[in-house]
This record gives C-alpha cells, structure tokens and sequence, in this order.
C-alpha cells in the first residue's frame, strides 16, 4: 500500500484513540505483517478518507470491524471458530501465540499439552495461557472450536522442529543400503498403500530409530483392516535402523501396547508373517534371477 495512505491512516488511529487501543492496533497490524496479511490494510484508507463519514463514531466502528474482520481471516486460515464480540487485545494475544510457536526454541511443553488427551479447545487454551497474559478461561471463552487438523499439523511441525534438535544419528552405509533394499521389494509386493511409503512420500529420511518416526504415526498404525494394519506396522519396522532385522519379534515384544484386544493381536500378526513370508520368497526369486542373467 502507498506509504502516504498508510501515514493518513497512522494520523488517524493518532488521533482517535485512546494511548491503550492504539497499542492494540498496532499489535494488530505486527501481526498482519507476520502472518503477511497485507490485504487486511486495503480498506483502511477508504474508512478514514470517506468524504461521506461526518459521524465520527460511525466511523471509528468501522475502522474497529475492519481490523476485526481481517484477524478473522487469519483465525479462519487456520480454521479457528471464534465466538461472538471477543475484544481485540484476546485476539491479537491468541494470534501472538499462534505466531511464536513457530518460533520456539523448546517444543517440548507445547508437545506434551498435544499428546494429553484434553480436548482441542482446551488443548490450545493451555497453549495461549502458558505463552501470553490470557488464563486458560479467558481463552476457552474466546474459542468456540479448533479444527482437529490444525492441531495435528502443529504437532506435526513441532516433531520435526524437535527432530532437527536432535542429534543426527550415525547410520552404517551398508545398513541403510539394506533399508533401502527391503523397503523397494517390500513396496513391489505391496504397493503403495501404507505408512513407510507415505513417509518416504514427504521426505523423511529412512534408517532413523524408530522412536524419532513412531510420534508421527502412532495413531494411524492400526487400522480397521487387519491386513492394513499389518502392513503399516511391518512398513515402519523394516524403515527403521533399530527394527528392520527381525520385525516381526519387534511386534511380538511391543504388541500388547500397541494392539489391546488380544484376537486382533494375533490376527495382525499372523498377517504381518504372511506379508513377511510374501517378502522373502519375492526376494528370494529376485536373487535366483539375477544368479542366472549373470551366468
């Protein structure tokens, strides 16, 4: 926007407003900057330069709605429902709080707050409260819903900030040659449809520990399917350094924690054998034919 127009409308909020909600305005307009919102200032001038605006007070309500609007639409953006007439200074210490914790340097209290089985609203209540002035109340108040999404993609990105933190593991060339081998033949004979692929999909380096992979996936492994879950537990366990020798003793020592009913647990197992049985065989026949294309 034209610098002048934006010094018409700096004047005006100046000369307006009382020295606390000009402060508020301000936070608002840092944190369209931050979000790079710039379309949240096109109408501003307008407000202020309307010939037609001889009511003053008509005037400030809509300069007020139109900063309201546009931080909506950042709620919106990450599909956060706020409820009725909540004041600025909430919503700009909310959004503050969306902002920073794409910047922290220690994810971990915010990741434990994700992995508690609050729920969402909640969750995101003890977020702001634990990074702005508001309390857990006064943020619950404000929030009418949380996509689960939203949520979820945070979790996501703060794994991965978390990961980066950590020391990159040493992994053997020939142990990782190993990984990479099975996982092309375990995805020849079963396709595409399941996590290691998804993982491998979005980038994630194969031959981690299991542990830096199982946050991310934790609650999508078993699935309705007991071939689906199969599948997706040997896929992890043969894309892990730490799993990939003898996955299916893995499942067998690790089962009762990650399968509670103990028929279904059986069951996957019996498909995770059969997948793995399936595996070998394949692999088997792949050396056989390269033996006698040699010779």
């Amino acid at each position: 926007m034209d610098e002048d127009l934006m010094d018409v409308v700096h004047g005006y909020i100046a000369q307006t407003f009382s020295e606390e909600l000009q402060a508020e305005i301000q936070n608002s307009f840092a944190l369209f900057d931050a979000f790079e919102h710039r379309q949240a200032y096109v109408h501003l001038p307008d407000i202020v330069l309307d010939i037609d605006a001889d009511n003053t007070d008509l005037t400030q309500l809509k300069f007020l709605s139109s900063i309201h609007e546009q931080l909506d639409v950042i709620f919106k953006a990450h599909q956060i429902d706020l409820n009725e007439d909540v004041e600025l200074n909430v919503k700009n210490q909310i959004l503050s709080v969306l902002f920073r914790l794409q910047q922290l340097e220690d994810v971990v209290p915010v990741l434990r707050i994700l992995e508690s089985s609050f729920s969402d609203e909640e969750k995101i209540a003890k977020i702001v409260e634990a990074y702005s002035e508001l309390d857990e109340a006064s943020a619950l108040i404000a929030i009418e819903s949380i996509h689960p999404s939203t949520l979820e993609q945070l979790q996501f990105f703060l794994y991965a900030q978390e990961e980066k933190e950590e020391k990159e593991p040493e992994i053997d060339p020939g142990v990782l040659n190993e990984i990479q081998s099975n996982l092309k033949d375990f995805f020849a004979i079963c396709g595409q449809d399941n996590l290691a692929f998804e993982f491998i999909q979005s980038g994630m380096t194969v031959g981690r520990p299991i542990k830096l992979y199982y946050p991310y996936v934790k609650e999508y492994l078993i699935a309705e399917e007991d071939v689906q879950s199969a599948k997706n537990l040997l896929s992890l366990f043969l894309m892990a350094q730490d799993t990939y020798q003898d996955p299916l003793q893995i499942y067998r020592t690790y089962s009762e924690s990650l399968v509670l009913d103990t028929e279904q647990r059986m069951r996957i197992e019996t498909q995770m054998g059969a997948l793995l049985n399936e595996l070998h065989h394949y692999q088997e026949a792949q050396d056989v034919a390269k033996r006698v294309s040699s010779t």
